[in-house]
């Protein structure tokens, strides 16, 4: 997930059974994550009409890089809960490839 956009980000949540739970327990660490580490920094933010690339801007990380960001995000437990869950069960975690990761373009002419 740190490795996904903003957009992709939003795609993610938005299939999840319990959408403000995930997005306050994964998503927003990750996007807070990347700001503080300029990963992704938004420059416009507060501009309403802003050109926001850095909503589908990929992030590019290291797994260096990588490793040390999901420790410094995430606390074990957070991280245990979210691996035992998948192995409880599957479906814990919805997630369709397809439409996450469909381009910015494609998504309008649906």
């Amino acid at each position: 997930m740190f490795r996904m956009s903003w957009l992709q980000h939003e795609r993610l949540y938005r299939l999840q059974r319990n959408q403000e739970e995930f997005i306050t327990t994964y998503i927003k660490p990750i996007q807070h994550a990347h700001r503080i580490n300029g990963i992704i920094t938004p420059k416009d933010a507060s501009l309403f009409f802003a050109k926001r690339s850095y909503f589908v801007q990929q992030p590019e990380i290291s797994e260096k890089k990588l490793v040390e960001l999901v420790m410094a995000t995430f606390t074990t437990d957070i991280t245990s809960y979210f691996g035992f869950s998948i192995i409880r069960h599957a479906n814990s975690i919805a997630f369709d490839y397809d439409h996450i990761f469909q381009p910015e373009a494609e998504e309008f002419f649906l």
